[in-house]
């Protein structure tokens, strides 16, 4: 990949309203959805349409039992689904569909979204890939 151009990095700092804080909010059962697919790279200037938007992310926010969002970047899909587990002092365990969780997301081309365990989470955008790759346990 040919860089043509380099960036800079920028550290935001802002304060939450406690209601709005959701931070460790997993309870056991709840489901594990991915929304988009990991990619890195020129892939992510390709599939520009089969990525979630800031819209989707805030569609997918108001929906009922959403329990907690994260982007996945360049530790994977994994990471990121221990680290949500590990704020609600829960184990993720995924699915035989689970795939690729390893792989780096490049910048944020994945969102994972933790959801009461009745609860499927719907786009509006059907070009985006969303499918169930796990399940959040209690320590044995």
């Amino acid at each position: 990949m040919t860089t043509t151009m380099t960036s800079i990095g920028v550290t935001v700092i802002g304060s939450i309203e406690k209601k709005s804080f959701v931070y460790g909010k997993i309870i056991k059962g709840s489901s594990l959805y991915q929304v988009g697919y990991p990619y890195v790279g020129e892939a992510v200037l390709k599939n520009q349409d089969k990525i979630f938007s800031y819209q989707d992310l805030l569609n997918l926010r108001q929906q009922e039992g959403v329990l907690e969002m994260i982007p996945v970047g360049s530790k994977g899909i994994l990471y990121e689904a221990n680290q949500l587990a590990k704020s609600s002092k829960l184990i993720f365990k995924e699915n035989n569909q689970a795939e690729n969780l390893t792989q780096s997301a490049g910048p944020a081309t994945v969102l994972l979204v933790a959801v009461d365990k009745e609860v499927v989470p719907v786009l509006l955008n059907d070009k985006i890939p969303i499918k169930k790759i796990g399940t959040f346990i209690r320590e044995n």
